[in-house]
């Protein structure tokens, strides 16, 4: 049976990307899109992209409770519905994000979700909000982060299930029970030709019988 239910946040929880709501608020969109299509060129790694674009965004930690707000504005349809009913039948929700964990909070306390089960990249301010850096050892910052994150977490991997949109997220798809590719608001072709489990469409909320009648 699954216990545990971990979902991505951006495209996923919420409709979102918060990259690129941050380089938005901070009028830095053509640069962080930029630097991003670099990355998928080939042009620059990955690692590299996730500090650089920070760098240019230079985000104050008032733009992170922002963005927080923001997510809960733009929930994904059926995702608020899909977590209540996850809880109310005993299964653990949690939130597993290469996003940024102050906004991911605000984003969990909407959904009650407790903070101890909210992981993402932490940033680093001075004492008047200012961004500084981040600790780039941080294990979600890589592409193999989160598969690498729930190996060391002190759960039943076998009794566990993710879901999510991108390539960090299916790298989790061979070591959990259930691994559930969403689609979201735009097609998405290589999730759902890699995912064993695709849910198509929009709304969330079908993940709750998938994972309730999930007996592989």
């Amino acid at each position: 049976m699954i216990k545990n239910v971990f979902f991505d946040c951006d495209s996923t929880l919420v409709q979102i990307e918060g990259v690129v709501e941050l380089a938005r608020l901070k009028n830095k969109t053509s640069q962080v899109q930029a630097l991003t299509e670099q990355a998928m060129r080939g042009e620059v790694e990955l690692s590299e992209v996730f500090a650089k674009r920070l760098d240019i965004i230079q985000p104050h930690r008032n733009d992170l409770i922002q963005l927080g707000k923001l997510y809960c504005e733009r929930l994904t349809e059926g995702a608020a519905e899909a977590v209540s009913k996850l809880q109310k039948l005993s299964r653990q929700v949690f939130i597993i994000s290469a996003g940024y964990l102050e906004s991911l909070k605000i984003l969990g306390k909407k959904l009650n979700i407790p903070e101890a089960n909210i992981f993402g990249i932490e940033l680093i301010f001075d004492e008047g909000g200012q961004y500084i850096g981040l600790d780039q050892s941080q294990v979600l910052i890589s592409h193999i982060g989160k598969k690498k994150l729930l190996q060391t977490l002190n759960i039943d991997l076998n009794q566990t299930a993710m879901i999510g949109d991108g390539a960090n997220d299916i790298a989790t798809q061979d070591v959990v029970k259930l691994f559930i590719g969403f689609q979201g608001n735009s097609e998405n072709k290589f999730m759902k030709n890699n995912a064993k489990v695709f849910l198509p469409g929009n709304s969330l909320l079908p993940v709750v019988d998938i994972i309730i009648n999930h007996s592989g």
